[in-house]
């Protein structure tokens, strides 16, 4: 865990957005301001080896809508109804080469989604929180807290070894700033680093341990005289800084998971891919206003396979009515429909 107050760990990310970002006026008076999106796309090593999708092969699917979900604090807020993700999604699967199942297709794949927003912990009283530390408002039970949610968040904007790079980086800077508290004129110390990332594949995802490390890996060659950890990782380039701000910050977002179908039918859960995105919620955006861009600009990443994420800055379309959806598969996981009798013998 990492020990130095949550404030001073979300103010090494850089909370305040670059001056860049800030429009002239708030987002919330702008008829089609400009959104932040994130977009990236893992697929596990059964995905890798599965078919891929194209114009003359496309992949064909039943959907499964998890619902709206809200994380962090809770702030009220008006969302896209069922129909509405249902519809947006099956256009952008489209894009994708991916076809809703019917009698003549059988699906291959289960494709759950979820939506909804990821705020940040910040209307916490840090004084009422029990433990050794208390009266300062310092309770390591709270930073945990902070720090889980951050992760959450940095997972959606970046994916798995973004978030675990992160918290890497996160847990060096700790680290040396207690290091120089113990021994102000020490050179610098050998870094810790937290975290590990198990085998993907067959719904066993990567996952962020908040277990300290062994006290044994050093800082990185690359290190910059006066230049923290998290100062260095966020400044790898412009997309880095740009994931880095979406993070730290209240998003929205979209994630899609697919599923092989027959091992669905079996009450088993066998993940090809995941694909998540975000739009930065703050200065006035909502949901209604941001999520229809959001996910129709996802329609070239859905199911494929990225090294990193990307980072998109969009004119938002405001909201988007797609049309009269039809999902496929809503309620209990039917059987795959037969196919179509072939001639007679």
């Amino acid at each position: 865990m990492i020990s130095k107050t949550p404030l001073v760990v979300i103010s090494a990310l850089g909370l305040a957005q670059a001056a860049w970002a800030q429009p002239l006026a708030p987002k919330s008076m702008q008829a089609n301001p400009t959104l932040e999106m994130t977009f990236v796309s893992e697929q596990t090593i059964e995905g890798k080896a599965a078919p891929q999708p194209t114009p003359e092969h496309p992949i064909y699917y039943v959907t499964d809508s998890a619902g709206f979900r809200q994380v962090g604090d809770a702030i009220p807020e008006k969302t896209l109804t069922e129909a509405d993700m249902a519809a947006l999604m099956a256009k952008a699967l489209a894009a994708r080469n991916f076809r809703p199942a019917d009698a003549a297709h059988p699906p291959t794949l289960l494709i759950v989604y979820t939506w909804g927003s990821h705020n940040r912990v910040e209307h916490v009283d840090w004084t009422q929180i029990g433990g050794a530390s208390a009266a300062s408002g310092t309770s390591p039970a709270s930073q945990t807290a902070i720090l889980k949610n951050l992760l959450e968040r940095a997972t959606l904007v970046g994916g798995e070894k973004f978030a675990v790079d992160l918290y890497h980086a996160l847990q060096q800077e700790d680290d040396l700033h207690r290091a120089q508290a113990k021994h102000p004129v020490a050179s610098v110390p050998a870094g810790s680093i937290g975290g590990q990332v198990g085998a993907g594949g067959g719904g066993k995802q990567p996952k962020l341990s908040l277990t300290p490390g062994d006290n044994g890996t050093v800082l990185s060659d690359n290190a910059v005289h006066g230049m923290s950890p998290v100062e260095q990782f966020r400044n790898i380039d412009t997309t880095h800084a740009a994931l880095m701000t979406q993070a730290a910050g209240d998003i929205y977002f979209v994630v899609a998971s697919a599923y092989d179908y027959q091992f669905a039918l079996k009450k088993q859960s066998l993940l090809l891919w995941r694909t998540r995105m975000t739009v930065d919620a703050t200065g006035g955006v909502s949901q209604e206003g941001s999520l229809p861009t959001l996910v129709l600009a996802a329609g070239p990443y859905l199911g494929s396979d990225m090294a990193e994420a990307t980072f998109l800055r969009k004119e938002s379309l405001g909201r988007v009515i797609v049309g009269s959806p039809q999902v496929i598969g809503a309620g209990p996981l039917a059987a795959p429909p037969a196919p179509p009798a072939g001639p007679q013998k």
